[in-house]
C-alpha cells in the first residue's frame, strides 16, 4: 500500500496494518474496523458491458438519429487503493431523429461488476457501502438512473435497486443491503431516452465510481446513522457532523446543539448490520459544557436500544453515572465513555437530547459502539483490594466470555488506549507504596475500542512497628530470656524470630504479649553454647502486614563458678 493511501484513508493514531491481495479483495484496518474493498477483475473489458440505445427515426423532412454509446474507463482505479480515484461509467442515449415529430433516441446502459472473493462477503447482515457521484443532463434525478444488483456467483440475489432509494451514509456514500449472501455487485448506469417534438440532444448520465466495500463484522462496526429533530423549537436545533459518531475516531464528534426553547428533542440513530451478541452493551463516548452539566442536562440525555423498531431497553445518562467516577471526567471538560446493558440483543441505538428551559444546550458524541458489558466482580473478587506498604498487589475481575478479553489501564481517560496488561488477573510491576487506582475494560479480542473503564482501587495498609528495649543477657542454665519492648504502631498481634545462629529454634507467628507485659520471652535451651545469638524479629498485624526485620540478639554467658571456702581446723 502506498504512503499516499495510508495518509488518505487510515487514522494514524489507530492504524494497525493494511493488506491488499489483488484478485482476492483489499482490506484496510481503519482504526478498529477492517474494511474489505471489492475488486474489479480485469483486464478490461472483462466484467464490464452495456447497451447502446437506438437512434431515433427520422421525422418529416429530417433524418434518423445516431446510435447511442456507452463507455467504461479507468477501471484500474478501482484496485489502486487510493480511494479518491475513480472509474467512470457513461451512458449516452441514441440521438433523436431530426425533422418534425421524429422518433426518440433509445436509452443506453453501462455497467461494471465488482467482486468480493475473500472470507468476508456482503449479506443481509453485512451491507455494501458504495461511494459514487452521478450527473445527468436529463430532467431525472441522476441517482435514480444508477442501480445496484447483487449476485451470488452467476445467480441474481434480489432485484436491482436504484441508488436514489438507498440510505445516505456520508457524503457520496450509500448503503446497499442485499437480500441474501452475495459475492459481487453490478453497478449500472442508464441514460434517459432522448427526444422531443423537434428532436434534440442525446441524454447522458455519467457516474464516478470510487469503491464498493463491506466491513469485517468482527468488531461490530456501525453501518450508518440518521438524525432528526422533534418538538417545538424557539431557536434552531441540529446535529452537526452526525457521521463523526461512528467514524471510529475519538478526536471527532457529532455536535448536538439546541437553542433556548421548550419541548425540543434531538435524535441520532446508529444502525448495525446484525443483532448484537447476547450480553453486548451500548458504549457511548461523550462530553458536554460545564454549564449544561450544572443545569442538569444529563437527565435529558437518553440511550435507547432497539431490535428493529422495538425498544429493548433505555436509560438516562444521569442514571448511568450513578456509582461511577465518570462525572469527574465530564466536570473537567474531558470526554467520558459509559456502557449500558439493555438486557437484550439490539441492532439500532438512539441517542436523544432534550432542550432545557432558558438555556441553550449542546452535547458532543464521539463514538457509539457495540462492545462487551463493562467488567464485573463476583465475590471473592472485588473492585477494591488492599496491599501492605512496599509489597506487590494482585487485582482481578470476572473472566469474560469467549471472544472477549480484559485490558488494564493506568487511567480512565478516553485518550489512554495503551493497556498495561491483558488478562483476567493483573499484578502491577514493582511494589505499592501509596493508594493507587487502575482501570479495566472489556474488549472483543482483536478490537481497539472497548467498554466503559471500571476503576479498581488498591489501598495501601501501613506496616506495623515495634520498638525493642535492651537485648537480654542470660546464663546457660536452661531458662527464658526476656526481650523488652516499649511501643508499637498499627496494632501488631504476632511476632516471628529468625535466628542466624544454631541452637535456638525459629519462632513463627507467635502471639505477641499484650502491651501491659511489654516483653517477649525467648526460650534458652539447656546446653546451648555461650556467645551472642543474633536474630531478626518481625511483627504482624491482623491485616497480615509484616514489619521490616529488626535486628536483635541474646547473649548467653556461663554461670558464675562458686568456690567452696577452705576450712582449717586448729587443735
Amino acid at each position: 500500500m502506498s504512503p499516499k493511501n495510508v495518509i488518505q484513508r487510515l487514522l494514524p493514531q489507530l492504524l494497525l496494518w493494511s493488506v491488499c491481495i489483488c484478485g482476492f479483495g483489499c482490506s484496510d484496518v481503519y482504526g478498529q474496523y477492517s474494511i474489505i474493498y471489492a475488486q474489479y477483475v480485469g483486464p478490461y473489458p472483462a466484467n464490464t458491458g452495456g447497451s447502446a440505445g437506438a437512434g431515433g427515426s427520422a421525422g418529416i423532412g429530417g433524418s434518423a438519429g445516431a446510435v447511442g454509446i456507452y463507455t467504461i474507463s479507468n477501471t484500474d482505479n478501482l484496485n489502486d487503493n487510493i480511494y479518491t480515484n475513480y472509474a467512470t461509467l457513461s451512458a449516452t442515449s441514441g440521438k433523436p431523429g431530426s425533422g418534425v415529430a421524429p422518433g426518440n433516441g433509445g436509452s443506453s446502459t453501462a455497467y461494471v461488476n465488482l467482486n468480493f472473493n475473500g472470507a468476508t462477503t456482503p449479506s443481509s447482515a453485512n451491507p455494501v457501502i458504495l461511494k459514487l457521484q452521478a450527473t445527468s443532463n436529463s430532467n431525472l434525478t441522476p441517482l435514480s438512473q444508477v442501480s445496484v444488483q447483487a449476485y451470488n456467483g452467476a445467480s441474481l440475489v434480489g432485484a436491482a435497486v436504484a441508488v436514489s432509494t438507498l440510505t445516505v451514509r456520508s457524503t457520496d456514500e450509500y448503503v446497499f443491503t442485499p437480500t441474501g449472501a452475495c459475492t459481487s455487485v453490478r453497478i449500472t448506469v442508464t441514460s434517459d431516452a432522448a427526444g422531443g417534438l423537434f428532436g434534440g440532444n442525446a441524454a447522458n448520465t455519467t457516474v464516478s465510481l470510487f469503491y464498493a466495500s463491506v466491513y469485517d463484522p468482527t468488531c461490530s462496526p456501525p453501518i450508518y446513522t440518521t438524525t432528526s429533530v422533534t418538538g417545538l423549537l424557539s431557536l434552531n436545533g441540529i446535529v452537526n457532523n452526525p457521521y463523526n459518531a461512528i467514524d471510529n475516531n475519538m478526536s471527532t464528534f457529532a455536535a448536538f446543539s439546541v437553542g433556548v426553547g421548550v419541548g425540543a428533542t434531538l435524535h441520532e440513530n446508529v444502525y448495525y448490520g446484525s443483532l448484537s451478541n447476547t450480553g453486548d452493551a451500548v458504549t457511548v463516548t461523550l462530553s458536554l459544557p460545564s454549564s449544561s452539566l450544572a443545569a442538569g442536562l444529563l437527565g435529558s440525555i437518553s440511550i435507547i436500544a432497539y431490535n428493529g423498531n422495538s425498544s429493548v431497553g433505555s436509560v438516562t445518562f444521569s442514571a448511568l453515572l450513578q456509582g461511577t467516577d465518570l462525572l469527574n471526567l465530564l466536570q473537567a471538560g474531558s470526554p467520558a465513555t459509559i456502557s449500558f446493558d439493555p438486557g437484550a440483543s439490539f441492532n439500532r441505538v438512539e441517542i436523544t437530547m432534550g432542550s432545557l428551559v432558558g438555556l441553550a444546550t449542546s452535547l458532543n458524541v464521539y463514538e457509539v459502539e457495540r462492545t462487551g458489558k463493562k467488567p464485573s466482580f463476583t465475590l471473592p473478587l472485588d473492585d477494591t483490594t488492599y496491599a501492605c506498604n512496599g509489597t506487590s498487589a494482585s487485582i482481578a475481575a470476572d473472566a469474560p466470555p469467549a471472544g472477549y478479553e480484559l485490558r488494564w489501564f493506568a487511567t480512565g481517560a478516553v485518550s489512554d488506549q495503551s493497556a498495561l496488561y491483558t488478562g483476567n488477573t493483573f499484578s502491577p510491576s514493582g511494589t505499592i507504596t501509596h493508594d493507587t487506582l487502575f482501570w479495566v475494560a472489556k474488549f472483543k479480542t482483536g478490537c481497539l475500542l472497548g467498554s466503559e473503564k471500571v476503576p479498581v482501587r488498591v489501598f495501601v495498609r501501613p506496616l506495623p512497628t515495634i520498638t525493642l528495649g535492651v537485648n537480654p543477657v542470660v546464663c546457660i542454665l536452661g531458662t527464658n530470656a526476656v526481650l523488652p519492648y516499649t511501643a508499637t504502631t498499627n496494632s501488631p498481634i504476632k511476632y516471628s524470630i529468625t535466628w542466624s545462629a544454631s541452637g535456638l529454634t525459629n519462632v513463627v507467628d507467635n502471639t505477641l504479649p499484650s502491651t501491659s507485659a511489654n516483653s517477649i520471652l525467648i526460650n534458652i535451651p539447656v546446653g546451648i553454647s555461650i556467645g551472642v545469638k543474633n536474630g531478626t524479629l518481625k511483627v504482624k498485624n491482623a491485616n497480615n502486614c509484616s514489619s521490616s526485620g529488626i535486628a536483635m540478639s541474646v547473649t548467653v554467658k556461663s554461670p558464675p563458678v562458686i568456690t567452696s571456702p577452705i576450712v582449717t581446723n586448729y587443735q
